[in-house]
């Protein structure tokens, strides 16, 4: 499933000078689903607080933050991975990352 982030410029919040209120944006938290609509409807769900909190779920903003092809991805490279320290020994790895160190 596709993952998003909800926030919403709705609401205020304080700094630590409580004197101020900041008009921000707040993020109202993460949910999943095969796009956005599905996605917030799972967010609001897991996170009923939004509607308690009267948050208007029409206003909230989202972004995607992880495909299903980018997890994909990801998860056949950690494969790959996880082969090629299968080969290795406990001191090939240690040098590998020590050279990584190194570069950076």
């Amino acid at each position: 499933m596709n993952e998003y982030i909800f926030y919403t410029a709705e609401g205020l919040t304080y700094p630590p000078r409580e004197d101020k209120e900041v008009e921000n944006c707040q993020v109202l938290g993460r949910g999943c689903g095969t796009n956005e609509i599905e996605a917030r409807e799972n967010l609001i769900k897991q996170c009923p607080w939004v509607l308690e909190c009267g948050f208007d779920v029409n206003e909230t903003i989202g972004k995607q933050l992880v495909t299903d092809d980018l997890r994909a991805s990801i998860e056949q490279n950690s494969k790959k991975i996880d082969f090629l320290e299968s080969l290795l020994n406990k001191r090939q790895i240690d040098e590998y990352k020590k050279w990584q160190s190194f570069k950076e």
